[in-house]
């Protein structure tokens, strides 16, 4: 009886919600490992996505102002959906323009635990250039099968001068 209450309870907590501001906008939030809306989505803090079909993403690094003086790339991991806990590594690497084939490894980053979201730093051994590119890889789980669910949602990258 106990357990239906709560059912109850949790159903009824569920179907309440907040409402838009106003002429029917719609604000798109980007959510916590708990699910809990965490801040609206912007331009400016738009999610990125990485899962295991589509496992690399890029960012151009055109727009971003003071690239090459930048020392450390930042990679803030805001939802993780794990639900066999798989050892997740994200693999970090730059690419110069395109044409020149240059690609240099920067560095990798683990969730721990394996489900836990995070912000974590890169060193970026002072190879950016604004003619370049960051491009972040998820490492595919050797034991891994097709149907398997892992999927990472991040924000845009940031460069951090220290």
């Amino acid at each position: 009886m106990v357990r239906r209450a709560y059912l109850v309870l949790l159903v009824m907590a569920a179907s309440c919600g907040a409402r838009g501001k106003s002429s029917g906008d719609t604000v798109a939030r980007a959510g916590t490992s708990r699910g809990a809306p965490d801040r609206p989505v912007t331009p400016q803090n738009q999610l990125l996505h990485l899962d295991l079909t589509s496992p690399t993403l890029t960012q151009w690094l055109g727009a971003q102002r003071d690239v090459r003086d930048a020392k450390f790339v930042e990679i803030e991991v805001v939802r993780v959906v794990n639900p066999k806990y798989f050892p997740v590594t994200i693999r970090v690497d730059y690419a110069q323009a395109p044409g020149r084939g240059q690609i240099a490894h920067l560095g990798s980053f683990s969730l721990y635990p394996v489900n836990n979201p995070g912000t974590f730093i890169v060193g970026t051994q002072d190879e950016l250039r604004p003619d370049g590119a960051v491009i972040l890889t998820l490492e595919r789980p050797e034991k891994a099968q097709a149907a398997d669910t892992l999927a990472l949602w991040l924000r845009p990258l940031k460069f951090r001068l220290r």
